[in-house]
């Protein structure tokens, strides 16, 4: 299935990752700003990894 459904479980895949990755940065990490480059590091690869995951 190619379509609506591929795109709504490579947003869910892009959300859940970053939100996961978003509490562990912010728990362990004491720079704002390492955290907020890292995280955006860690949201692109969630999002590379799911959409293979799905496709």
């Amino acid at each position: 299935m190619v379509g609506p459904s591929l795109f709504e479980s490579w947003l869910f895949q892009l959300f859940r990752g970053g939100f996961y990755i978003a509490e562990k940065s912010l728990l362990h990490s004491a720079e704002p700003e390492q955290t907020v480059e890292s995280l955006f590091e860690s949201c692109l690869f969630q999002l590379f990894r799911g959409s293979f995951y799905v496709a």
